[in-house]
C-alpha cells in the first residue's frame, strides 16, 4: 500500500481525526432521519437514499439501527466538550444517532404487540447480528447488541440471536443462552429482525422468509436498481405506474404469514 504523507503538528492532526469521524457521524444522522421520515409515511428509505445518491453531489450513507464502534460513537463528543458553542450540529447529530436504537426498539415492540393480539403463545423473535458493523467481531458501542439485550426484557417475546462473528462466551450471560445458528433461528422464528448486514445473511432465500415477518433495519434485503441506461437514470419517475406495483407498503416488513405485503400500524 502506498500513499501521500502530509506533515502537520500534533494538535492539528488530532483535530483532523475527530473532524473526519464527526463528518461521517453527521452524514449517518441525516440518513437516520431520512429513514425515520420514510417509516412515518410507509416508503422504503433505502430506495429514497439510493435514488437521491444519483445526484452527483449527494452521497448519503446507508441507515442502520444506530452508530457504534470505538471512534464514530465517541469522537464527536470530544469536539462538543472542547467547543460547546461551535458544535451545535455535531451535538444534534450525536443525539439523533444515539436515539436510533430506541426508535428501532419501539418499532419492533409495536410489531410484537400486534403479533400478540392474534396469538396465544410468545412471539419468537430472531435477531440477526450483534456487532457494530458488518463482517467484524467488534461489539464495542454496538447498537445491535444494545437492542438485542433490551428485547430480552420484553415478556411477550422469546428472543434468539444469530451472530456468526462472535463466540457465545463473548455475548455475555444473558445473550449467550439465546444464541442459535442461522438455519435454526430462521426455521423457528415468527419475526426476523435484521440489524447487521453480515455477508452470511445475504444468502438467505426469500422463499424461506415468505411466511415470516421480516423487519429489515440495515438494508439487508434491499436490491439496488440496475442502471440500464442513462435515460432511465434521469427520467425514472416516468415509470411511476410500474414502481407502484412493486412498492412495499411498509419499509421494514417484507411479508406476513400469507406472503402478502401489509402495513404495520
Amino acid at each position: 500500500m502506498s500513499g501521500d504523507l502530509y506533515l502537520t503538528n500534533a494538535e492539528t492532526a488530532e483535530m483532523i481525526k475527530l473532524v473526519e469521524n464527526s463528518y461521517r457521524d453527521v452524514n449517518i444522522a441525516i440518513s437516520h432521519q431520512v429513514a425515520s421520515m420514510a417509516y412515518k409515511i410507509g416508503i422504503d428509505p433505502y430506495e429514497v437514499i439510493e435514488l437521491a445518491n444519483k445526484h452527483p453531489r449527494v452521497n448519503l450513507l446507508r441507515p442502520t439501527c444506530g452508530v457504534g464502534g470505538h471512534c464514530l460513537a465517541v469522537d464527536p463528543w470530544f469536539l462538543v466538550e472542547s467547543f460547546p458553542e461551535q458544535t451545535e450540529l455535531l451535538k444534534t447529530a450525536r443525539e439523533v444517532n444515539e436515539n436510533k436504537p430506541k426508535e428501532i426498539l419501539g418499532l419492533i415492540s409495536e410489531v410484537i404487540e400486534k403479533w400478540k393480539s392474534t396469538h396465544t403463545t410468545k412471539c419468537r423473535v430472531l435477531v440477526l447480528g450483534a456487532t457494530y458493523k458488518p463482517d467484524v467481531d467488534d461489539l464495542r458501542e454496538s447498537p445491535a447488541f444494545f437492542i438485542a439485550q433490551e428485547l430480552l426484557k420484553n415478556k411477550d417475546a422469546k428472543v434468539m440471536i444469530c451472530e456468526p462473528h462472535v463466540t457465545k462466551d463473548r455475548l455475555g450471560k444473558t445473550l449467550s443462552s439465546q444464541a442459535v445458528s442461522l438455519q435454526d433461528g430462521v426455521n423457528n422464528a415468527d419475526i426476523i429482525v435484521c440489524l447487521v448486514a453480515h455477508s452470511q445473511f445475504k444468502v438467505l432465500d426469500k422463499k424461506i422468509l415468505a411466511h415470516k415477518k421480516v423487519l429489515d433495519f440495515c438494508g439487508l434485503f434491499h436490491i439496488a436498481r440496475q442502471q440500464s441506461s442513462e435515460q432511465e437514470q434521469f427520467f425514472w419517475p416516468a415509470k411511476k405506474h410500474e414502481l407502484e406495483k412493486e412498492l412495499i407498503k411498509s419499509p421494514y416488513t417484507i411479508g406476513n404469514a400469507t406472503g402478502e405485503k401489509e402495513v404495520v400500524e
